[in-house]
């Protein structure tokens, strides 16, 4: 059992029902149905899929696991992310990467974690200029305050998650 730091303990049926999320089955399932598969197309032309690069991820801190969640999305695409941990995060998602790492020693590559406040604009801003896109969860004031700090960037919204790229793609 894991000691999270804020909400207590994870239980064994927690693990189990994350376990069950990101199972193979269920992440190819999600990448098929989501990116499409790696090549294929209608009306006889090819789709062929890129990493993006860089994903600079902003996950909500109401969602228990929710960090880690966007980033396997990411590695799933094949890019190299970085997790902003949200305020309220209890030490799960960074579990949960950890043990990631320790299956697939390789993906250390892809991930850097950092836990500092979104209220430090400057850190947030460099850390910006770093990726090739952003991965926001959370609600409309959030989604805000992420357009104020990146005005410079054109942005996609979709349900209560923004992406937001670079103009300059």
């Amino acid at each position: 059992m894991y000691t999270l730091k804020r909400q207590g303990r994870v239980t064994e049926q927690q693990i189990q029902e994350a376990a069950a999320l990101f199972d193979r089955k269920n992440l190819e399932y999600k990448y098929q149905t989501e990116v499409g598969g790696l090549t294929g197309g209608t009306g006889g032309g090819e789709r062929y899929y890129m990493p993006l690069g860089i994903l600079f991820h902003i996950a909500a801190g109401n969602a228990q696991g929710l960090p880690f969640y966007s980033v396997v999305e990411g590695l799933l695409t094949g890019n190299i992310n970085i997790l902003k941990l949200p305020s309220g995060d209890d030490g799960l998602s960074v579990f949960l990467l950890q043990e990631l790492v320790r299956l697939k020693p390789n993906l250390s590559r892809h991930v850097i974690v950092i836990d500092a406040p979104s209220t430090n604009r400057k850190l947030m801003q460099s850390l910006g200029k770093l990726a090739d896109a952003i991965v926001v969860w959370g609600g409309d004031e959030a989604i805000r305050e992420v357009r104020e700090i990146f005005r410079q960037w054109g942005f996609y919204v979709m349900k209560k998650t923004a992406f937001i790229w670079k103009n300059s793609f």
